[in-house]
């Protein structure tokens, strides 16, 4: 696997934690609206269950068993809508780091392949018999 080294090893730390500070920006806000987004819907979804599904044990009549039926599918779109713009938001917000960390190791670090030796001979092991 290759390693990366600084370009220009001089003058470059002060890039280095800018970038540093960039990450942990993007990082941050990308951690902050997963968490209002989970923690939305995870109050929607208690909320879902707390009033339309029943305990375990309640008897449940046909007319009741249609309308929850009907809550489950309607809440089943709400879930898919949510859980797909969850979706969309982290796959933008990947997406534009990804775009910074390439174009920030294009710019500033080169690959550095590692070095082989060519003079040594392969180790051979010996195998005794009893």
């Amino acid at each position: 696997m290759s390693d990366y080294k600084l370009k220009t090893p001089k003058g470059f730390e002060k890039v280095t934690e800018v970038y540093q500070k960039i990450e942990d920006t993007v990082v941050g806000t990308y951690q902050k609206i997963e968490d209002g987004v989970v923690g939305t819907y995870q109050k929607i979804e208690d909320k879902f269950v707390d009033t339309f599904l029943d305990h375990e044990g309640d008897e449940v009549t046909d007319e009741e068993s249609k309308t929850e039926a009907k809550v489950k599918g309607a809440f089943e779109k709400i879930e898919d809508a949510v859980v797909g713009t969850y979706q969309k938001i982290e796959d933008g917000v990947v997406g534009t780091y990804q775009k910074i960390e390439d174009k920030f190791v294009d710019t500033f670090l080169e690959k550095v392949e590692p070095e082989t030796e060519t003079n040594e001979e392969p180790e051979v092991k010996e195998e005794t018999v009893e």
